[in-house]
């Protein structure tokens, strides 16, 4: 059971760099394309700094009851 909690945590923690490595590459082509002041920008912002927030919970049960809300 052990192993296996932890074998999902290894493939969410995955899953999340991956993720937010695309955001970071997105968020640079985007910005390269639009203004800072744009509406897009601060959304984009906004996602990232979730993503960052999310990353860092790494407590697996912590995840599972955000996603409740």
């Amino acid at each position: 059971m052990t192993l296996r909690i932890i074998k999902i945590l290894e493939i969410d923690m995955n899953n999340s760099v991956n993720l937010l490595n695309k955001v970071f590459l997105e968020k640079r082509r985007i910005s390269n394309i639009i203004t800072s002041d744009s509406k897009e920008f601060y959304i984009i912002k906004d996602i990232l700094y979730l993503l960052i927030i999310w990353r860092q919970l790494s407590d697996y049960n912590t995840r599972k009851e955000m996603l409740k809300y």
